[in-house]
């Protein structure tokens, strides 16, 4: 058995490359021409990266994003950032103030240049990615003289972000998603918005009273004929279910935006009969019924 194990051993022995002629033979082309050239590079942004004096530019990229936003930011850290949309900074540990003194907590902040052709139409794109403890949203902006983007936000607490109610068009509460394309041509407004509204209520000057809702789901769209059109905007609540579709229209002569909307309402329980009765909306015995409203948005005529 001693002698057969050292037949083979020797066998495989003669075999096997010598491990000094492995490391001095010549590498195959191909490993040279690619291989040699992309591990320099990726040596060279390695050690570039360790070893990048962020905290130099902490202060200048708080500046340059707050100017963008019209905020001032207080971040406790920031440093290089790698995501699916590009290599980029990150700030973490934010306190956002805002104009009027409104001061907003974010845990991480995430900006830089995004993979885009536009940058081939020297029209510099960023992504943006927020976490904070009143929602998250991420997308990107282009940054022109008509500037365009698009990005979702997710789990926003419009109680606690008031500027971002004041940019819906009716005053409410809850908590809100929403998905947006949106460029601007002349000033004005182009583009699709999904939003989706839970658990708060819905208000407008023209309504007697405010309107709880469990879901408030509307797709809207921004431009061409109309400054607004309402694909369809559906209320779900306690007391009645309201449906809304039509257009809002362009100032005409500096006056208000004209409404064009038609109304659907359903399952109206009884203390809700009379308010919506008295805006002129006729129900029948199982609380439906159908308005038009016409006039302009600060005085709105239902028929």
């Amino acid at each position: 058995m001693s002698a057969f194990t050292s037949r083979l051993s020797t066998r495989y022995n003669d075999r096997m490359p010598d491990t000094q002629s492995i490391l001095t033979a010549d590498l195959p082309k191909a490993v040279r021409v690619v291989g040699i050239p992309f591990a320099a590079i990726f040596l060279t942004l390695f050690f570039v990266v360790i070893g990048f004096p962020y905290h130099h530019l902490t202060d200048r990229a708080e500046k340059m994003v707050g100017g963008i936003l019209g905020v001032e930011i207080d971040a406790a850290d920031s440093g290089l950032t790698v995501t699916l949309r590009g290599p980029g900074f990150r700030f973490s540990d934010i306190n956002i103030e805002t104009p009027v003194g409104d001061i907003y907590p974010v845990d991480t902040m995430r900006f830089g240049p995004a993979w885009s052709f536009s940058w081939f139409s020297l029209v510099p794109t960023i992504f943006f990615d927020v976490d904070s403890p009143i929602g998250q949203a991420e997308g990107t902006l282009g940054i022109s003289d008509g500037a365009n983007g698009e990005g979702t936000i997710t789990d926003a607490a419009l109680s606690k972000l008031p500027f971002l109610a004041a940019m819906l068009p009716f005053a409410t509460s809850g908590t809100l998603s929403a998905t947006a394309s949106i460029q601007t041509i002349d000033g004005a407004l182009d583009g699709p918005v999904a939003f989706d509204l839970v658990d708060g209520e819905f208000k407008h000057e023209s309504l007697p009273l405010e309107l709880a809702y469990d879901t408030l789901h509307g797709e809207i769209t921004f431009g061409g004929e109309h400054w607004l059109n309402l694909d369809t905007v559906e209320l779900l609540g306690p007391m009645l279910n309201l449906t809304i579709k039509g257009t809002i229209g362009h100032p005409v002569k500096n006056q208000d935006r004209p409404l064009d909307l038609a109304v659907q309402v359903s399952d109206v329980l009884g203390p809700m009969r009379s308010p919506i009765e008295s805006l002129g909306v006729k129900l029948d015995s199982k609380g439906a019924g159908k308005a038009h409203i016409g006039g302009t948005t600060s005085a709105p005529v239902f028929k």
